[in-house]
C-alpha cells in the first residue's frame, strides 16, 4: 500500500508478517468516535511559575475537546464540521512506524519552562476496543507521541499523528491557523533514540519506508561533493576552478574539490585581540588569485594555485571586520572605514579613515554613511576609481538611499522619492509614495518600491525612471520579506516560504511557489532557473519562467531543535552553488 504524505513524499507501508491488525486500520467505518483533548498552562509576563494551584502563578489555561463520531456512515464534529472519510482515514493510518518502549514525557530532555502543553487523542473502535494517542512533549510537533493499545505503551517519533491530527484541527477550529503548514505539509520527523532504535520498530504495527520522488533524486545528481570539516569556517566558502578555499580565525584551508585532499594552508598573524567575526564575506576570488580579508587585520592576495602570498595589507586599526569585494582592477575593503587597494601591487589607491556603516558598493561609485569630527553624521558618494567625493548630504534627511548609473536616489524628510544626477546635480522630486516604504529596488529603467499600509497589507509599487506609475499590486497574503528586481520579473519572497512571481511590466501576477520551509533563507537565479535555500535545510531548483519545481535536495536532513533552525550559507560562483549547513558539513552542488 503507498500513501500521499506531505505532497512531495511518499511512503511504502510494511505489514509484518503473521500481522493481527488492529481494527483501526480496517475500513474507515470501524471507527466510531474520535475525541480530542488539549489543555496548556502558559506564564506569561515573564513568570516561571505555572502551578495552577499556587497563589503566586501568573499564567493561563488553554483548554480544547472536540469529539468526532461516525453518524449513519458520515462523521461530524461537536463544532457541527463534517470530517471527510479521507481525513479519519489518515488519521488512523498514521499510527506506524510505533516502538516499544516506556511513556516519554520530552524529546532529547527539551523543555519550555513557559508551556506546559497536553494532547490525547481517544479513538473508539466499533469493536469497543480503544486506542489512545498521548504527548506533554512541548518540542516541534509535540514530538514524541505515546500510543496505549490494549495494556502496551508505544512511541512514535515520525510526526505522523500530529501531521494527520492538524487536517482535522484547522478545519474544526480557527485555534489551530498558524498550524496550516504542517497540515500542508506534515511535520519533520525527530530522530529515534538510540535506546529506541536499538529494540527496533514493533511488529504489532506496520512501518514504512520513505520513497524519493522524481525530483528529490533528479536533486541527488547535482550533488558533487559532501565534505565533513572538522571545524566550522568562520564565514562562506568559495569554489574557485575546482578548488575550495575555507577561511578560518587563524589560516585559510584550500581543498582540491575533485580529490577532497587539502592542497595548502595559510596562516594568518597571531590575533592579538579577541572580538566576535562578523558574518561579512571576508574573501573573493578572480583569476588566479584569492583576496582575504582576515582576523589579523590584514588583507592577503593569494596565489590560487600554488598558494603562495603575493602581497599583504596591513589595516592601520586592529579589526577582524575586513568585507572585501572586487571591482574592476581594484580591491574595495569595509574595514570600518573604506579602503580601495590596487589589485596587482596592493598599493592604496584611496582611503577613507572615519568610521562608515551602511556602505553599498556598486559598479563606479561607493555610497557609504559617515562619522567624522568635523560635521554631523552624513552620507557620501564617492568615485570608486579616484576617491572623490560626487555627492554628500545629512543623514537624518535621507531615507533608503540608492544609486544606480549616475544617478543618487532617496525618500527626504517629507517622504518624497527624489533623485539627484550627480553630473549637473539637478534634483528631481520623482514620486510621493501613499504609504511608508520598506524598500527600494532599482533595475534599468524599472524602480520598484515596496510599502505596508496601517491595515497591514503590503503594497509594491512599480516605477519608470522619471517616477511614473506603471503599476501597483496590493496584497493582503502573508507578509513580503524581500523583493527581487530582474529584467523582465520581479520576485517577492513571503515569510511562510512562499515565492510569487509578478510581470515586471503590467504587475499581472505569474505564479505562487511555496516551500516546505517556514522561511527562504537565500535566493539566486542562474540561467532559467531559480535557486531557493530555506531554514529547513531544504534546496529547491525552480523553473523562473513557470514555478514549477525543477528537482530538490536535502543538504542538512539532521534537525538539532526545531526544522526551522537549520541554517545554510552559500556561495554562488560560476554555475555552482557552494552551500556550508550548520552541522558543519560542505556541499557542493551543479546548477
Amino acid at each position: 500500500m503507498v500513501a500521499v504524505v506531505a505532497g512531495i513524499m511518499t511512503v511504502q507501508w510494511h505489514i509484518p508478517p503473521d500481522f493481527d491488525a488492529p481494527e483501526i486500520y480496517s475500513p474507515v467505518q470501524s471507527i466510531t468516535t474520535i475525541d480530542i483533548t488539549y489543555t496548556a498552562v502558559t506564564a506569561f509576563n515573564g513568570s516561571r511559575n505555572t502551578d495552577p494551584n499556587s497563589e503566586t502563578a501568573d499564567s493561563i489555561l488553554a483548554y480544547h475537546f472536540y469529539r468526532i463520531q461516525r453518524i449513519n456512515s458520515e462523521y461530524f464534529a461537536s463544532t457541527g464540521e463534517h470530517v471527510t472519510p479521507e481525513l479519519i482515514g489518515e488519521v488512523a493510518e498514521s499510527f506506524t512506524d510505533l516502538y516499544q518502549v516506556s511513556y516519554q514525557t520530552t524529546y532529547r530532555g527539551y523543555t519550555r519552562l513557559d508551556y506546559s502543553p497536553h494532547f490525547t487523542i481517544e479513538i473508539t473502535l466499533s469493536n469497543g476496543k480503544t486506542i489512545q494517542a498521548e504527548s506533554e512533549s512541548s518540542y516541534y510537533c509535540f514530538i514524541p507521541w505515546n500510543i496505549t493499545y490494549e495494556g502496551s505503551n508505544y512511541v512514535q517519533y515520525s510526526g505522523k499523528i500530529p501531521s494527520a491530527l492538524f487536517k482535522i484541527l484547522i478545519k474544526l477550529d480557527n485555534q489551530w491557523e498558524s498550524y496550516q503548514k504542517i497540515a500542508t505539509w506534515g511535520c519533520y520527523p525527530a530522530h529515534v533514540p538510540p535506546a529506541a532504535q536499538e529494540k527496533g520498530i514493533s511488529l504489532d504495527f506496520p512501518s514504512t519506508t520513505d520513497i524519493c520522488p522524481p525530483e528529490e533524486v533528479l536533486g541527488q545528481t547535482h550533488l558533487l561533493l559532501s565534505l565533513a570539516l572538522p571545524e566550522v569556517p568562520m564565514c562562506s566558502p568559495v569554489y574557485h576552478n575546482q578548488k575550495i578555499f575555507l577561511p578560518y580565525a587563524d589560516k585559510i584551508v584550500c581543498i582540491d574539490a575533485q580529490s577532497r585532499t587539502q592542497l595548502y594552508t595559510i596562516p594568518f598573524e597571531i590575533v592579538q585581540h579577541s572580538y566576535p567575526s562578523s558574518l561579512e564575506q571576508k574573501i573573493a576570488v578572480s583569476d588566479d588569485t584569492l583576496y582575504v580579508g582576515a582576523p589579523d587585520s590584514h588583507i592577503y592576495s593569494i596565489d590560487t594555485e600554488t598558494g603562495s602570498i603575493r602581497w599583504t595589507y596591513k589595516i592601520p586599526s586592529v579589526t577582524d571586520y575586513i568585507a572585501v569585494s572586487l571591482i574592476d582592477n581594484t580591491v574595495i575593503a569595509l574595514t570600518g572605514g573604506i579602503v580601495c587597494l590596487e589589485r596587482e601591487h596592493g598599493n592604496v589607491l584611496w582611503e577613507v579613515s572615519n568610521d562608515t556603516w551602511n556602505e553599498a558598493i556598486y559598479d563606479d561609485a561607493v555610497l557609504f554613511a559617515e562619522l567624522d569630527q568635523q560635521s554631523a553624521p552624513h552620507y557620501v558618494i564617492l568615485d570608486i576609481g579616484t576617491g572623490e567625493p560626487l555627492w554628500s548630504g545629512p543623514l537624518p534627511s535621507i531615507q533608503h538611499p540608492t544609486y544606480s548609473e549616475g544617478v543618487f536616489y532617496f525618500f527626504d524628510e517629507e517622504g518624497t522619492l527624489t533623485s539627484i544626477t550627480l553630473e549637473t546635480m539637478t534634483e528631481t522630486d520623482l514620486f510621493w509614495p501613499q504609504y511608508p516604504v520598506d524598500s527600494i529596488n532599482i533595475l534599468g529603467d524599472n524602480i520598484a518600491l515596496m510599502m505596508h499600509t496601517d491595515s497591514e497589507y503590503q503594497s509594491v509599487v512599480m516605477l519608470h525612471i522619471n517616477g511614473l506609475k506603471k503599476w501597483e499590486y496590493n496584497s493582503e497574503n502573508t507578509p513580503i520579506s524581500r523583493t527581487i528586481l530582474t529584467e523582465k520579473k520581479v520576485f517577492l519572497v513571503r515569510e511562510g516560504g512562499v515565492i510569487q512571481a509578478l510581470d515586471a511590466e503590467t504587475g499581472a501576477e505569474l505564479w505562487v511557489h511555496e516551500v516546505r520551509g517556514t522561511e527562504i533563507t537565500s535566493f539566486y537565479q542562474y540561467n532559467e532557473n531559480i535557486y531557493v535555500l530555506a531554514n529547513d535545510g531544504y534546496i529547491h531548483c525552480l523553473s523562473a519562467e513557470t514555478g514549477i519545481l525543477q528537482w530538490y535536495i536535502v543538504a542538512q536532513r539532521e534537525l538539532d531543535i526545531f526544522p526551522d533552525e537549520v541554517s545554510l550559507a552559500a556561495t554562488h560562483s560560476e554555475e555552482y552553488l557552494l552551500v556550508l549547513d550548520s552541522s558543519g558539513t560542505l556541499h557542493l552542488f551543479s546548477l
